[in-house]
């Protein structure tokens, strides 16, 4: 796996992390129990692209026994695509009032098992 991490827009971009399997569960809740046409999968965990770049590097670095910060100067920068979102986050409210749907664990924690 390459040490390397791409940012755009400085990394400054913000996006709703979630992880891709609880993310599914939360649509087939949608579909199960929601109303057609309405959605709002939100995943309660936004981050800039920078700061998801230095969560996972802190990870990587963690697993492989190396000191904090030792791999953050491997980031490279690229352009930012075409019709880039400067924050593109969902609001998770209505999943969570109405069909009292939650991830079952936090994002963070959840990635953390998958860093191997």
């Amino acid at each position: 796996m390459s040490e390397t991490i791409f940012a755009t827009c400085g990394g400054l971009n913000i996006r709703d992390w979630r992880n891709v399997g609880d993310h599914c569960a939360a649509l087939e809740t949608f579909l199960l129990q929601g109303v057609a046409g309405e959605n709002g999968v939100g995943g309660d965990y936004e981050q800039t692209n920078l700061a998801m770049g230095d969560i996972l590097f802190d990870l990587m670095e963690s697993h492989l026994g190396r000191p904090n910060g030792t791999d953050h100067n491997q980031r490279t920068y690229v352009h930012d695509r075409a019709a880039g979102y400067p924050r593109n986050t969902i609001d998770g409210t209505k999943i969570h009032t109405q069909l009292r749907w939650h991830q079952p664990e936090g994002f963070k924690d959840n990635l953390g098992k998958r860093v191997t």
